[in-house]
């Protein structure tokens, strides 16, 4: 899949890595991540650029023609810089893709890219 029609596959400020269909053939896997963008400490408000690691995040998307839809996340955990904030480590937020509710592992609202008739374009110009 070529750069751009990847890159509107994913929201604003991600990159794109990855998109598979699971063996199964009723999954369609899109795996993002957001690299160098700072992140906010939710305790202070600073804006901060350090990752202390990465762990992978599964998100599920609304499904499109029948098939789920998972997004793979790459999120990081993040430093906090601001000598005077009590928390030294955090996770970055995700609000373009998952609600802040830890039991809530699904988006929002539905993305301009999960539409039916956007994936029926890509999957025609592709």
């Amino acid at each position: 899949m070529g750069g751009t029609k990847a890159r509107r596959l994913v929201p604003e400020g991600f990159e794109f890595g990855h998109l598979e269909v699971s063996p199964s053939g009723v999954t369609i896997h899109v795996g993002v991540a957001r690299e160098g963008a700072p992140a906010e400490c939710p305790c202070c408000d600073h804006r901060c650029y350090r990752a202390h690691s990465r762990y992978a995040r599964t998100v599920a998307d609304l499904p499109w023609h029948g098939l789920a839809v998972r997004m793979r996340v790459r999120s990081r955990r993040m430093f906090c810089e601001n000598g005077a904030c009590e928390r030294k480590i955090f996770c970055e937020r995700l609000p373009e893709i998952a609600a802040h509710d830890r039991m809530q592992n699904k988006t929002q609202k539905p993305p301009s890219y999960a539409s039916a008739p956007y994936w029926s374009r890509v999957a025609r110009s592709g």
